[in-house]
């Protein structure tokens, strides 16, 4: 059995799972490797695991490597294959299969949604020139031999810039965030599973956010709940307003009426940051999880790494220009900073690395980024997005959102005099 950290969700699951997975495991391998002789010509290890998915590695070879190793299912299973001594030929080929923790069937939240993440890669691959996984196989139903959706796709060595974040290159990191963002559509929301069998014509398939969230409909299950519907092509701006207006009507099914002010508060911040061209006149490709555990990375000299390829795609949409380029800002605050605390972007670093990493990736990035990214506006043009995206129907949310309605008031006083918000 593996073993795992004390924060690891797999914890909840037994000796008898991991039993079962490893006898569904090498049946499956088998199935898709049928030209391989018996295990010893296969290694198959865990490399981690996500919200929603658990990854495992798996290594082929097309001749016996091991000589007096034993190759049953617990040795070829379990970390000792990890971390033996074994001399690996040039004659193998490295893979990774995803499949999420549930049954298929639970398929209730974004990253969940194992279609979606074939359909996420294979248009990646398609317009995107960075190392990210490639499809190889792909079952999204409960009919094989692991007996749950997967995904098979090469496997990217490296370390993540976990390990390796004091020597980041920093301008292989802005080009690959501007790289991301130079991909948009018409319409803002998620790439649909529907493109997995067939990518052509993706732009027009995306999905709406889905008003209420998965998180308030669970919260909340006698009202509304999470609908696929398309989204529809339109500028920022309306995207905004609309959505708005999508909460407001929500709101308004449960017989309350109490946000309503500040939803107009809301969209006159919109109108500003329209007006100040924050928002853009499309929409643009969002990494939303592209944070250190993301990006794997190798040692390139004693100064710097070279990033090998960016992975975890399921957190990724459509969004305006604003939220495509948040900066990397976790890169010189440090290991405390809240990741998805979007001040964090006007946070001066308080050490030398940090101050030398800021520098290093202000030098590399474009004016346009570094308008985007850094700016007072631009940090609330990403915080208003959230906001917007998420509604505001726990206190938490509601303190945000009139803090945010509060600081742009005090900056820009007249945008709320006579405004016709709606």
């Amino acid at each position: 059995m593996p073993q795992f950290s004390e924060q690891s969700p797999l914890e909840q699951y037994d000796q008898a799972y991991y039993d079962i997975l490893q006898v569904r495991l090498l049946q499956l391998v088998s199935e898709l490797f049928p030209e391989i002789k018996g295990s010893s010509q296969m290694i198959i290890e865990e490399i981690g695991w996500g919200s929603y998915n658990q990854v495992m590695g798996v290594t082929i070879w097309q001749s016996e490597p091991f000589q007096g190793l034993a190759a049953t299912v617990q040795n070829f299973f379990s970390r000792l294959c990890r971390t033996a001594k074994v001399q690996r030929s040039s004659d193998h080929q490295d893979y990774a299969i995803r499949f999420p923790f549930h049954d298929g069937n639970e398929f209730t939240i974004l990253g969940n949604d194992m279609g979606r993440d074939v359909a996420v890669l294979q248009i990646l691959q398609s317009c995107l020139a960075i190392p990210l996984p490639k499809v190889i196989k792909y079952d999204l139903g409960k009919d094989n031999a692991l007996q749950k959706p997967y995904i098979l796709q090469n496997r990217i060595r490296g370390q993540t810039l976990e390990v390796l974040m004091d020597t980041l290159n920093s301008k292989q990191m802005t080009h690959i965030v501007e790289k991301i963002a130079a991909i948009t559509a018409p319409a803002a929301g998620m790439i649909s599973g529907e493109n997995a069998a067939d990518i052509r014509g993706w732009e027009s398939k995306l999905k709406q956010f889905a008003v209420p969230t998965y998180t308030v409909a669970e919260a909340f299950p006698d009202y509304a709940q999470p609908s696929a519907e398309p989204a529809q092509a339109q500028t920022p701006l309306k995207y905004l307003i609309v959505h708005c207006q999508r909460w407001l009507a929500y709101e308004a099914s449960m017989g309350y009426s109490k946000n309503e002010a500040l939803w107009a508060d809301i969209i006159v911040v919109a109108r500003s940051l329209d007006r100040l061209g924050l928002l853009g006149d499309c929409f643009h490709l969002v990494h939303d999880d592209l944070f250190p555990r993301n990006i794997l990375a190798e040692v390139k000299d004693s100064t710097s790494v070279e990033i090998r390829g960016i992975i975890d795609w399921d957190i990724s949409f459509f969004a305006p220009k604003c939220v495509a380029f948040r900066p990397p800002y976790w890169a010189w605050i440090g290991e405390d900073a809240q990741e998805r605390d979007e001040g964090n972007a006007r946070i001066e670093p308080e050490d030398d690395t940090g101050v030398s990493l800021q520098e290093a990736f202000l030098t590399a990035a474009s004016d346009e980024y570094i308008r985007f990214g850094f700016s007072q506006e631009g940090v609330f043009a990403r915080q208003l997005f959230y906001v917007v995206e998420r509604g505001v129907l726990t206190p938490c949310e509601v303190d945000l959102a009139n803090m945010l309605v509060s600081q742009w008031r005090t900056l820009y006083p007249s945008d709320f005099t006579n405004s016709d918000s709606w």
